[in-house]
């Protein structure tokens, strides 16, 4: 029967409508079966749905129920996925009519993925284990959504996850560990760690050097710790933000895009703040698509995207005081910073006036975080080819230039650090940028 079958569901992926019209319907019973089945696995061999049907009426069960599953072919066999809506239908009714745990027995014989093993133990009832890892659980919960009553536990998983990308993006750097600038370390260390005087200018510590010089990788040794405190959630660990200008692409005349980003992080950092977060960047982004911005956004001038900008840091301020984040250390992570200076709003027009400049723009930006949006204790932390000029309300406390390291040090790194470029860590099924 597994050759048919399988043979079958290539005929089902190639061929989606042929003979559908003469096919009977397929005993209800039986395709409640098999969509139960489905329902509380992630992955799956079509075969192993269908075990135990007989092969003609198995065939029929396959081809109808096809639409509702998306599948890949890979390495010469099948997998399908069943897609939310029908998960939905199927969980829900079962829940509500008391055969989950019938359902649960008779799925746990067709194999499935890790997410999808997960998903029977949270139907069961059972705990997600705490060393599970986030992505895993973000995927397992989401199924698990129509069963209720972890709402909570998908909240934290996203959360988790959303750290965890950001350290995975950096892991590519450290996989043969990390030597050497220790003194860059120590000194990075004392700046994130030091009082800041809110009356006072923004501190910023810039880290430059040519490419190759290990910018990255200095950073993200210095990141590490922080950001496994804040995956833990650890309330006296600085709220930390990172933002890559060469994974995430902002628009160099949107800085609203940043300060999403900034708030999105720090409802990471600090988690009962961060459905607050969410709600309000809900809010502008209607607001703005209510007044036509998807339509005329790309003629809208910098100005005008500007101000959009301060009015949602001026709302979001409501936020940080009412969760006590106005005092909360919080550094500011810009990584690659030479991918925003390059640009400009308008190519064609020079760099003299201040908005379009795109290093004047993300300065003032940054003055605004403290002044606009509360952070009375950000510090920043800028990485780039370039060097930052003065600017008001912006103190440059120090600028570490990292040239080649020194022969004893510079040796065991040959050949055993020289890792790709970070690539993007594969988002857990949500925007980083609009969330």
């Amino acid at each position: 029967m597994g050759g048919t079958l399988r043979g079958g569901a290539r005929r089902v992926r190639a061929q989606p409508h042929r003979g559908r019209a003469h096919r009977p319907e397929p005993p209800a019973p039986a395709a409640g079966t098999v969509r139960a089945r489905a329902a509380l696995s992630g992955p799956v061999d079509p075969a192993d749905l269908v075990h135990g049907i007989d092969d003609g009426e198995a065939a029929r069960l396959l081809d109808r129920l096809a639409p509702q599953f998306d599948k890949v072919y890979l390495d010469e066999r099948w997998s399908w996925t069943l897609r939310s809506e029908p998960r939905r239908e199927v969980l829900s009714g079962l829940a509500a009519t008391g055969r989950l745990g019938a359902a649960l027995a008779d799925a746990g014989a067709v194999p499935t993925d890790e997410p999808g093993r997960l998903l029977r133990r949270i139907a069961a009832g059972t705990p997600v284990p705490p060393d599970t890892p986030a992505v895993t659980a973000v995927q397992a919960l989401a199924w698990a959504a129509p069963l209720g009553g972890r709402s909570g536990d998908l909240a934290e998983a996203r959360r988790r996850a959303s750290v965890q990308q950001i350290a995975d993006g950096y892991s590519g750097l450290l996989r043969h560990g990390f030597f050497g600038r220790d003194g860059v370390l120590a000194r990075l260390g004392a700046f994130a760690g030091a009082p800041v005087d809110p009356s006072q200018p923004v501190p910023v510590l810039v880290v430059t050097g040519i490419g190759g010089t290990g910018k990255s990788t200095t950073l993200a040794a210095f990141l590490r710790p922080y950001l496994a405190r804040q995956a833990d959630a650890d309330p006296t660990a600085p709220a930390i933000v990172v933002i890559d200008f060469d994974r995430q692409r902002f628009r160099v005349d949107a800085e609203l895009e940043l300060s999403f980003e900034v708030t999105r992080q720090l409802g990471t950092a600090h988690p009962v703040a961060g459905a607050d977060f969410a709600a309000l960047r809900y809010q502008a982004r209607q607001e703005r698509h209510d007044t036509g911005f998807e339509v005329w956004g790309p003629v809208v001038t910098s100005e005008s995207s500007g101000r959009d900008a301060a009015s949602f840091e001026d709302d979001a301020r409501l936020l940080v005081d009412m969760h006590g984040l106005g005092t909360r250390p919080v550094l500011l992570v810009l990584d690659t910073f030479e991918e925003w200076q390059r640009d400009r709003p308008y190519p064609r027009i020079p760099r003299a006036q201040p908005w379009n400049d795109p290093e004047s723009r993300v300065l003032a930006w940054i003055a605004r975080l403290r002044h606009l949006l509360g952070l009375g204790g950000l510090r920043v932390v800028v990485s780039g080819r370039a060097e930052l000029s003065a600017r008001e309300r912006i103190e440059v406390r120090a600028v570490e230039h990292l040239g080649d390291l020194a022969p004893p040090t510079r040796r065991p790194c040959s050949g055993r650090t020289a890792s790709p470029r970070r690539t993007p860590a594969r988002s857990p099924g949500w925007s980083a940028a609009t969330r």
